[in-house]
């Protein structure tokens, strides 16, 4: 397991925090909740960043397919 695959179960829950704060009739919650919906945007973009990664990696060490092309 790759140490970028933890963050995506922590980035879940911290975006469900953010949207319950950003929800929040009190101004200091919503401000904290938008700051934080911008910190798991990042926490997602580096996961799935990390992830796209590895899918070329896979392509990278597969065989050439030896399949005639389809018509």
């Amino acid at each position: 397991m790759d140490y970028l695959d933890i963050l995506q179960w922590p980035a879940m829950a911290v975006t469900i925090l953010a949207s319950w704060l950003v929800a929040s009739t009190q101004e200091g919650r919503r401000n904290a909740g938008f700051w934080i919906l911008l910190l798991t945007n990042a926490m997602w973009a580096a996961w799935g960043r990390d992830e796209d990664r590895k899918e070329r990696w896979q392509r990278l060490k597969s065989p050439p397919s030896t399949a005639p092309p389809a018509c």
